[in-house]
């Protein structure tokens, strides 16, 4: 009897804590945005505008990466912006 308790009790915590994990889980995932931008002032330019832009509208953005420039051996450097919203 003793076991069947323990089982049970085991159990019903395994239960709850599940249940407050799910209770505090985020509401939904962000979604993402990324551009590649030839040229810095134009990347920087565009990427405040967008983020601006998604402001206004009620979004919650975070810049992840902000015109992080790549340079790949006989191309012109390219450069990165990433933007999470929700």
């Amino acid at each position: 009897m003793l076991k069947i308790k323990k089982m049970l009790t085991t159990g019903a915590t395994a239960l709850c804590l599940t249940a407050g994990m799910m209770a505090l889980a985020p509401a939904a995932q962000a979604d993402t945005q990324t551009r590649w931008y030839n040229n810095l002032q134009v990347c920087q330019a565009e990427t405040n505008a967008r983020a601006k832009h998604l402001r206004n509208k009620g979004y919650t953005v975070s810049i992840q990466r902000y015109c992080k420039g790549e340079q790949y051996i006989g191309y012109r450097p390219q450069y990165q912006s990433i933007l999470y919203f929700n």
